[in-house]
């Protein structure tokens, strides 16, 4: 993987969600993203309470208490280096058997981000097969 190609989902999955709770690690051939569930809605309002500007949010000690408990649950696999087509797998939380399920066949890294960032945070995540 290339530093843009990390970086590009970085920003994709920030922008698809609407929220700034992504991380994204690279492990040998595979981009793993990692999401934490934080109400928005209810930060601005704290944030307004204190009479803090929300740029206090870019301060890492400061993100990172709000983020809460990041969870690994894209991961997108390099399947042809000369193409760059990569298939994407969704994190199974089944107790015992925790482990990547496979649910999309090899695409161009661009569409893979678009097709199964959107469902980060929500119910239909647990939909996809």
């Amino acid at each position: 993987m290339t530093a843009a190609e990390r970086e590009f989902v970085l920003m994709a999955c920030r922008e698809i969600t609407g929220s700034r709770a992504v991380i994204v690690d690279l492990e040998r051939d595979s981009i793993i993203v990692y999401f934490a569930e934080r109400n928005e809605g209810n930060i601005d309002k704290l944030l307004s309470v204190l009479g803090v500007s929300r740029a206090v949010l870019d301060r890492p000690e400061i993100s990172g208490v709000l983020d809460g408990h990041y969870e690994k649950l894209l991961r997108f696999n390099l399947v042809n280096e000369q193409r760059r087509l990569y298939s994407v797998d969704r994190w199974c939380f089944r107790g015992a058997i925790d482990n990547w399920f496979p649910i999309s066949g090899p695409g161009p890294l661009d569409q893979q981000v678009r097709a199964y960032a959107r469902h980060l945070g929500k119910e239909s995540f647990f939909d996809l097969m």
